[in-house]
């Protein structure tokens, strides 16, 4: 466009695509008058609410919000006259058939020709993107689900069952030669045995919880998680685990189960490898994100120190599935480590920053 040109004439030139617009629109394209009068409407209207574009010209556009809705919507559009815009706004309309569709509008205001512009969604076609997201999550859940049932039978059962084979060998060889030596190793076995026996009950409980949760709604509480975790890790492995929780902010629901699995992972690693006999797990909810402080008395891992969440990226050090789940989470952690015991420090936010 040369300097010369006029204005005038770009905008002349602009109206075939805004014709285009709303011509091909999916959802309600529509301009209005200040006072909230339509004059312009998508011919997407006519299959979204039933009624003709030109039906609409001129009509109010409060005037076929549901009554319920209609104190909501009246301060949203005072409020795109007052600021310019407005965003995500729930809001019923009314149908041809007498009924109402549910959208969710978005408008900007024009200073310059003083006119409303606003596109609006069905909320239909977000529950079916919900569903698919929730569907694509579940999937992924499962197959972490698993990798990690995989990984609890490699690292316990199996390796359980080749060491009892070694020693059973072993206990054999003695038989000949030393009775009370291979007696030993036969004792060995059957601790060997009654431990992975708890580890596999546990298991066991784990799935049939888990089970549950897909079969039943709304799911169980962090805290209820929290303390019905507790009284099966005391009849498993008779370890205390003491769970206090403090602050004003309300953990939200699709993160109540990815929180409660970063402290199973916590504890239970404590229990498995750490040998401990105590753990406490202190949950502080803010108001945009939730602090996890879980201890133990056990022997500590494989290092002795602390480590923030930069050095436990750039060293491979720490628990390895502990580290995926916070991360994923756009979280962060910091673990310190002695021969008394571990303490994991854990930031999760409600909304991923990272």
């Amino acid at each position: 466009m040369s300097a010369s040109e006029p204005v005038s004439d770009v905008r002349s030139d602009a109206r075939p695509s805004l014709e285009l617009l709303l011509e091909l629109s999916r959802d309600l394209v529509c301009s209005l008058t200040g006072r909230g009068d339509f004059i312009r409407v998508s011919d997407s209207c006519a299959r979204i609410t039933g009624f003709a574009p030109v039906l609409l010209a001129g009509q109010p556009f409060v005037s076929f919000v549901h009554p319920l809705d209609r104190e909501l919507a009246e301060r949203a559009f005072a409020r795109v006259r007052e600021r310019g815009f407005a965003d995500d706004v729930p809001t019923r309309f009314r149908t041809a058939a007498g009924g109402h569709v549910s959208l969710r509008w978005t408008a900007a205001h024009d200073a310059h020709g003083g006119q409303v512009f606003m596109i609006a969604r069905e909320m239909k076609h977000e529950r079916e993107r919900t569903a698919r997201r929730r569907a694509r999550a579940a999937l992924k859940a499962a197959a972490s689900e698993r990798e990690q049932l995989r990984a609890d039978l490699h690292d316990g059962l199996l390796q359980t069952l080749t060491g009892a084979s070694f020693k059973l060998g072993g206990a054999l060889r003695l038989l000949e030669t030393d009775r009370p030596a291979a007696q030993r190793q036969l004792e060995d076995v059957a601790r060997l045995l009654q431990q992975e026996q708890r580890e596999l009950r546990f298991l066991v409980e784990e799935m049939k919880q888990g089970w549950l949760e897909r079969t039943n709604a709304p799911g169980p509480s962090l805290f209820e998680r929290l303390t019905d975790f507790a009284r099966r890790l005391h009849a498993t492995w008779d370890i205390q685990l003491l769970c206090f929780t403090s602050g004003p902010g309300t953990l939200p629901e699709r993160l109540v189960r990815p929180v409660f699995g970063i402290v199973h992972e916590a504890v239970v690693n404590a229990a498995r490898h750490g040998q401990a006999t105590a753990a406490s797990v202190h949950v502080d909810l803010a108001e945009d994100h939730v602090r996890l402080r879980i201890s133990d008395n056990g022997r500590g891992l494989s290092f002795t120190g602390t480590l923030d969440n930069a050095a436990l990226r750039a060293q491979d050090l720490g628990p390895a599935v502990l580290k995926h789940r916070v991360w994923s989470l756009g979280g962060s952690l910091g673990v310190e480590s002695q021969p008394q015991g571990a303490v994991v420090a854990i930031r999760i936010p409600f909304e991923d920053d990272s």
